[in-house]
């Protein structure tokens, strides 16, 4: 059986960026909070 990938729209993705870039947090802290792993940002 395959496991299937989560898919995230563009609103969950543009955020997560703008967490990272404009407010200048770690990508690792950033994908904890939102619960995906750090490969995923």
């Amino acid at each position: 059986m395959e496991a299937q990938r989560k898919r995230y729209d563009a609103d969950f993705k543009r955020n997560a960026v703008r967490l990272v870039e404009e407010q200048g947090r770690k990508a690792g802290e950033v994908a904890k909070n939102l619960g995906v792993g750090a490969d995923t940002l």
